[in-house]
């Protein structure tokens, strides 16, 4: 097959820059979808426009903080003052056609900043399972993740679930680095790291516990030293400097939280009266069923297998909280509400993939190939039900997995 001999000349880091190129082609596809129309009430555009229209920094509204609506603000900022250079600002009262084509390129902007962050995601995702494992592991889950549902579909909308998914990644790879050196400088980017994911959506806050077990982990003490003092210092700071609004317009901040707080567990959910396994068939979806059972046997290849490496144990540990207290808190399920647990399964797959790739043992008699033609099985599975690409993106993706 032509693909063999391309992905032997291939270089791994060429190969992880074809899955960002996958990725990002995936991404970006269909992001103009539904504009004008303005159907997702979570998009934090709608903000962003009145934000630029009135020349104000406050959001006005503290469901979500408001890292990711600065950034978004200050993306179109360029094309808001090129209207207002042009004169065409004073023409948006009066001109609707005019209106609805500015909106819709602040939206399509937003949109496509948002896919640029779900490929850089796979890019940490590639960070994180090398650290933990090893390059091919790192590979095989970059692959996966490429193609996923779930990482492509919320990189469509300007939400903050994938820029919150981005975060933790990023806060969890200092975690790591702490872990390995518990130095005052990992603590206190680790602290921030977890701030301004925390800035990005609250839940992301959970971190902290994982903060602490590295902590534990890294010292051997049960204590609050000074570094843990200053990582927590520089996560408050972090989060208050990416929502400053939460203290200068505390009213609204108050409000909204009240209220965040009274709903998320009003709502009888949809489809199982435990949220937990409703949860479950939100990853059936957005995962595919092949990946998610290979994420799960991963899961338990790790705990129970490979349950020495405290850097994997720590990433699985992360998976394990967020899911049980998301799915605990938050009765109306959506696959978003977990979307940062969805890398840690696709590294878990990716682990033992490899570990599967690497069996060697002389005592199984297998028939000639069977090992890696199941794994080959598997990957095509993956794809085609998570989404649907052309049978040459497939084979490519697999390749590596199969013949490394």
């Amino acid at each position: 097959m032509i693909f063999k001999k391309i992905i032997r000349q291939a270089s791994k880091k060429r190969l992880l820059l074809f899955f960002l190129a996958i990725s990002f082609i995936f991404n970006v596809i269909g992001a103009n979808f539904g504009l004008p129309a303005l159907w997702h009430p979570d998009e934090l555009t709608h903000s962003v426009t009145r934000m630029l229209t009135t020349k104000t920094l406050n959001p006005g509204r503290f469901i979500y903080p408001s890292l990711y609506y600065y950034a978004l603000f200050f993306l179109n900022v360029p094309y808001s003052f090129y209207l207002l250079i042009t004169g065409r600002t004073e023409l948006l009262t009066t001109d609707q056609e005019l209106k609805e084509t500015v909106i819709s390129n602040v939206f399509l902007t937003s949109r496509i900043f948002t896919a640029l962050i779900g490929s850089l995601s796979i890019v940490m995702i590639y960070l994180l399972a090398k650290k933990v494992s090893n390059e091919r592991a790192a590979i095989i889950s970059a692959g996966f993740a490429s193609v996923t549902m779930a990482m492509i579909t919320y990189s469509h909308f300007a939400t903050s679930d994938i820029p919150v998914t981005a975060m933790s990644l990023l806060s969890l790879y200092l975690i790591l680095c702490l872990h390995d050196k518990p130095t005052t400088i990992n603590y206190i980017l680790s602290g921030a790291a977890i701030g301004l994911a925390t800035g990005t959506k609250y839940y992301a806050a959970l971190l902290v516990i994982l903060l602490c077990v590295a902590h534990l982990l890294a010292t051997r003490k049960i204590s609050i030293t000074r570094d843990l003092f200053l990582a927590g210092v520089f996560c408050i700071l972090a989060f208050f400097a990416s929502t400053p609004f939460a203290i200068l317009d505390f009213p609204s901040f108050y409000r909204d939280i009240s209220v965040l707080q009274r709903t998320t567990m009003l709502v009888d959910n949809l489809y199982d009266p435990l949220p937990a396994f409703s949860y479950i068939f939100h990853l059936d979806n957005g995962l595919g069923t092949p990946l998610l059972i290979l994420s799960f046997l991963g899961t338990l290849f790790c705990v129970f297998v490979k349950r020495d490496n405290k850097k994997l144990m720590l990433l699985i540990l992360w998976g394990i909280i967020y899911y049980g207290l998301i799915s605990y808190r938050i009765h109306f399920s959506y696959l978003r509400y977990i979307l940062p647990v969805v890398p840690i399964l696709i590294i878990a797959s990716g682990v033992f993939s490899d570990f599967l790739l690497s069996i060697k043992n002389p005592d199984i008699h297998l028939p000639n190939g069977y090992m890696r033609t199941s794994i080959k099985i598997q990957s095509y599975c993956s794809l085609s039900q998570t989404t649907g690409i052309s049978r040459i993106c497939q084979d490519i993706m697999t390749a590596y997995t199969i013949l490394t």
